[in-house]
């Protein structure tokens, strides 16, 4: 059982249980196992409009967040690959990945830099 298959599998038997947790604003927000579900079909749905021949890598950047684990389940319920990218580094190495995975769309989730 994949990833995409064990998270539909938890939101047929416990879609209500709490999942994912991400503060924000000093407040921890959860997400259900459904709630993450639907999102996930939302953004597969977002990212098959696009159009891509099945497979494509698409990379993901940013901090370790609740929505880094959403775009990368939708990204392989659409039928693509995801990429992570480590957010800090350097452009040589960036440039390489994104050449040689031959990237299509990149997710940017929020930064490791201060504001």
């Amino acid at each position: 059982m994949n990833l995409v298959e064990r998270l539909l599998d938890w939101e047929r038997r416990e879609p209500r249980r709490p999942w994912l947790f991400q503060p924000h604003d000093g407040v921890e927000k959860a997400w259900s196992f459904g709630e993450v579900a639907a999102e996930v079909r939302r953004a597969a749905g977002a990212i098959r409009a696009l159009g891509l021949p099945p497979g494509s890598r698409l990379a993901i950047t940013g901090r370790n967040t609740a929505h880094w684990i959403i775009a990368d389940l939708a990204i392989a319920m659409a039928g693509h690959v995801g990429v992570g990218l480590y957010p800090r580094q350097g452009k040589a190495t960036l440039g390489y990945v994104l050449e040689h995975a031959e990237i299509r769309h990149v997710f940017i989730g929020p930064s490791l830099m201060p504001a």
